[in-house]
């Protein structure tokens, strides 16, 4: 698969999710025939349109900020541009309350100087530009039909681990993959509006330490995985150096 401080209150209640069970995992099933329901609201107990509720499966919030998530939903995550991103995983009770806070951290910069950035020759579109930086090397391109595709690479314990950049078909989604997610016990993301574009910036940990981290928007993404904490520090220079291309400047 190619690869996808806190803030104002977000209340979320969920409601009505009974006889739950245990799958292998741990984590809750619903049991009965019914569906689960849910209403995000804001700190002023206004309803929050358009927030997507979504990981093995996608809803989305409507006007009234109501949703309602199938049977046998074992978690998701309530995305909502400005917000921190927050990763549920269903539990044996009748009613849930999340507290989601503003996003406050600075927002991507926009790039004042591309020159300084790695770049894709022949792509046009490009909206993330990563900086060189010393101890990761940096590939060739690799092309397809509809894709470009750059690794930013170092040697670590594990063998030769990499930053997968690209832009095309390939990358439509650009978020995490829900099985990172779900293996994560250390979870953050958040979305921004910058440049013209959303952009998500999402990290986690897994049970055995090993790092992962996606910046994505439609179409293009950048990402890392399996990274012991030392490969993870290098390639987070890196990730925390990316600018955005403005959209009216894209070309």
């Amino acid at each position: 698969m190619h690869f996808g401080r806190l803030w104002l209150k977000l209340v979320v209640v969920l409601g009505v999710a009974l006889g739950l069970t245990t799958h292998a995992g741990g984590a809750g099933l619903a049991a009965t025939g019914r569906a689960m329901r849910g209403r995000v609201v804001d700190q002023s107990n206004k309803p929050v349109a358009g927030a997507q509720v979504e990981l093995f499966d996608s809803t989305t919030t409507g006007p009234d900020g109501r949703f309602v998530v199938p049977v046998g939903t074992v978690g998701f995550v309530i995305r909502k541009a400005g917000f921190e991103s927050k990763f549920v995983r269903t539990r044996s009770i009748r009613e849930w309350t999340f507290v989601l806070l503003n996003a406050s951290v600075p927002l991507l910069p926009i790039c004042s100087d591309p020159t300084r950035y790695v770049k894709f020759v022949q792509w046009h579109g490009q909206r993330f530009l990563l900086p060189q930086v010393g101890g990761v090397s940096v590939g060739p391109e690799r092309w397809d039909i509809d894709y470009v595709e750059r690794m930013h690479t170092m040697e670590s314990p594990k063998g030769t681990l990499a930053i997968s950049h690209g832009v095309g078909m390939s990358w439509l989604r650009g978020k995490p993959d829900a099985a990172w997610v779900w293996d994560s016990v250390d979870f953050k993301e958040r979305i921004h509006a910058v440049g013209g574009i959303e952009v998500l910036a999402a990290r986690g940990v897994d049970k055995q330490g090993l790092r992962w981290r996606v910046l994505g928007t439609v179409g293009e993404v950048a990402i890392y995985r399996d990274a012991d904490e030392r490969t993870a520090r290098l390639f987070d220079q890196v990730m925390d150096g990316i600018c955005i291309v403005a959209k009216k400047n894209v070309r």
